[in-house]
């Protein structure tokens, strides 16, 4: 058969990060369908062999044409959580070899980016944007949501899981902003925005008796606020954390994001147009 599996439900297949609420099967053929299907979105082009892979015996696009698709057809704030997701799968990034991630996620962007230029020019703005954003050090998708409120609105890249020792203690944030103020042409402070997403696992413990699980809660929690202690005692470091609740409000996100930053700087800030797409609702 002609017929494979595409779009989001590749992203599916593969086992990729997905936030948003189609749930119409996609796929992709060479011939134009005689007629619609309730639930089925038929997508009609001509895939290179090198563009199909199979996964569990289901004929699907691979993990690079199912990135560009979605980048093309989706919110790009959905389409930046799959690149992400995508983007580790291929990359497989690794904390103690940042230097042969960098290689390996630069490599792949330009693939990516290739790609994109070929075939369907529909939204290829849209893609570019997603992909020249995109990295495989995210963590969550919702780590991903937040990243994208923060660049969407015109704050600059994130560095992602930057390494820190601290009195011989190893930490890895999610998200690190830096504002370097300078003054004369010399840089008078830096502030340092770090973030975190907090997933309810982090605190769910293993132990399912009440006492123990109690105590392991306390200790996670306690070790937690130890970390957070450490790394905002580094000079102008500051720490906003987030969690599902606070995902609703992306106004409000990005308010924090934006509230340990010089105000003269941030009314500066500009929109992405292409990364922020058309309001959510």
């Amino acid at each position: 058969g002609s017929v494979v599996f595409s779009h989001r439900t590749a992203a599916l297949i593969h086992g990729l990060w997905l936030l948003d609420d189609d749930d119409r099967v996609h796929t992709s053929q060479v011939k134009k369908p005689k007629r619609a299907v309730a639930g089925r979105r038929r997508h009609t082009r001509i895939l290179a062999a090198e563009e199909i892979t199979e996964v569990n015996g289901l004929r699907t696009t691979t993990i690079e044409r199912t990135i560009i698709d979605c980048a093309k057809s989706m919110h790009p704030r959905d389409a930046l959580v799959v690149a992400d997701s995508g983007m580790r799968a291929l990359v497989r990034p690794r904390r103690d070899s940042p230097n042969r991630t960098a290689r390996e996620t630069e490599k792949l962007r330009a693939r990516l980016l290739t790609l994109a230029e070929e075939g369907d020019r529909r939204n290829l703005r849209q893609a570019r944007a997603v992909l020249a954003y995109a990295d495989p050090r995210s963590e969550s998708p919702f780590e991903t949501v937040v990243r994208w409120i923060g660049v969407s609105r015109g704050l600059p890249k994130p560095t992602l899981q930057p390494r820190y020792v601290i009195d011989g203690y190893e930490h890895y944030p999610d998200l690190r902003w830096r504002l370097h103020v300078v003054k004369d042409g010399k840089v008078v402070r830096t502030i340092t925005l770090l973030c975190e997403y907090d997933g309810k696992v982090k605190y769910i413990p293993g132990a399912t008796d009440g006492t123990g699980a109690d105590r392991e809660l306390s200790e996670r929690v306690m070790a937690e606020r130890r970390r957070q202690n450490r790394l905002t005692s580094l000079p102008d470091t500051f720490m906003e954390r987030f969690d599902s609740s606070d995902l609703a409000d992306e106004g409000a996100i990005f308010q924090r994001l934006c509230s340990r930053f010089l105000p003269s700087w941030v009314a500066g800030l500009r929109p992405v147009p292409e990364l922020l797409g058309p309001p959510r609702h």
